[in-house]
Order: structure tokens, then sequence, then C-alpha cells
């Protein structure tokens, strides 16, 4: 399995793992607010919609994941 494909799978378990009681500490990891990704975290079963804020601060964090894994596989 190449490295393209392992980020995608550590990504996607972070975010199938991204919870209520998971969200402050996976935000002061990514940078985003915790307050915000919590809402987020408890909106994303229930597939209600996110609001302006709450979509902007998901794609922020999603951002700071792929950063943080390709930081990761570059230090290895």
């Amino acid at each position: 399995m190449g490295s393209a494909d392992q980020k995608s799978i550590a990504k996607a378990l972070v975010k199938l793992n991204l919870s209520p009681d998971s969200a402050n500490e996976l935000a002061r990891f990514t940078g985003v607010d915790g307050a915000v990704l919590t809402e987020i975290a408890k909106k994303l079963p229930s597939k209600a919609a996110l609001s302006d804020e709450q979509t902007d601060v998901y794609g922020r964090f999603d951002l700071s994941l792929s950063a943080l894994l390709h930081a990761d596989r570059d230090s290895s």
C-alpha cells in the first residue's frame, strides 16, 4: 500500500473517531475552534446541515489533518 493510501486511511480513521468527547483534543492538535468542532461532531451522525462557520472549521480541520500527516511522513 502506498503512502498516499495510508495517509487517506489514517485521515479517514481520525475523522471517523471524531466525537463530542474527542473534539477538543483533536481541535488542539489541528488548531481549530474546539467548541465549533464539538458542535460538528454532534451533527455528523445525524447528517444535519452544517452552518457556514462549521463548514469552514471542518474544512480547516481536514486541511490540518492532511498537513500533520504529511509532516509526519516527511519526518519518518
